[in-house]
């Protein structure tokens, strides 16, 4: 059993949550329910919980304030958001876990299963230190990334990666320290992730960063040529919208 606490201002969806981990969740012991950032930063170092649900925006402040002030977090953490935005981008940036409110019973048995398999493990304090850091980043834009490999995850900057290229259900990450990542993930995870963050998916295998082309070599669909020496093709269906994007006419 999960000794497990929810942190949600709404008080009918603290309930409906509730209701859902009793009726679908029978490894869940659910110890204490938290309206506000203030009971939060009560219950939960008196209460030592293995799992909270913790709702993102809350009527006094969010659950970043929450990750900020306490001393330690040697718990588990499902983020809910209503909002698939900036804060919930950068959750997924910290690769830790969150579900959508209205909330799916699928997707919750599933994050609880995963919370269970991984408990022993905790999340590595480095994600929850990365996860802050792009919340409160000056530039308002994501800075890193946690990718999960087969070792641990690993921690890096945007600007250091310089393109993509999918292997099966594995992404190969190419970075400017001539090193290449095996990241347990598909690349279209990543093409969700970074489209916004000045990388371009060219082709179905290949996601590049803008930032490291070094040329476009007309064609059909024509190819670019990035900083590490790589010859990426670029698909003709998305020729038009790449060049666009680099303001080539």
């Amino acid at each position: 059993m999960l000794r497990s606490i929810i942190v949600e201002d709404e008080k009918p969806n603290a309930r409906l949550l509730k209701n859902l981990l009793e009726k679908y969740c029978p490894e869940i012991e659910l110890v204490g329910i938290c309206h506000s950032v203030k009971e939060a930063l009560q219950d939960i170092p008196v209460l030592q919980p293995d799992l909270v649900f913790m709702d993102v925006m809350l009527t006094d402040g969010n659950a970043f304030d929450i990750l900020t002030e306490l001393e330690k977090i040697n718990f588990k953490i499902i983020f809910t958001s209503a909002y698939n935005d900036f804060a919930v981008k950068a959750i997924k940036f910290s690769a830790l876990d969150y579900i959508v409110k209205p909330v799916n019973i699928t997707e919750l048995k599933e994050a609880v299963q995963k919370a269970v398999e991984n408990i022993s493990k905790k999340d590595e304090p480095k994600q929850y230190e990365i996860l802050l850091q792009n919340v409160n980043s000056p530039s308002g834009k994501l800075q890193k990334i946690a990718l999960p490999t087969l070792e641990g995850h690993v921690f890096i900057h945007l600007d250091s990666i310089i393109r993509c290229e999918a292997d099966g259900s594995y992404t190969n990450f190419f970075m400017e320290s001539k090193v290449k990542l095996v990241v347990s993930k598909p690349i279209k995870e990543f093409d969700n992730l970074l489209s916004s963050q000045n990388f371009f998916r060219v082709h179905n295998s290949h996601l590049i960063n803008i930032s490291h082309i070094q040329k476009y070599m007309k064609g059909t669909g024509g190819y670019v040529v990035m900083d590490d020496g790589a010859m990426v093709e670029v698909a003709v269906r998305r020729k038009e919208e790449f060049l666009k994007v680099m303001g080539i006419h």
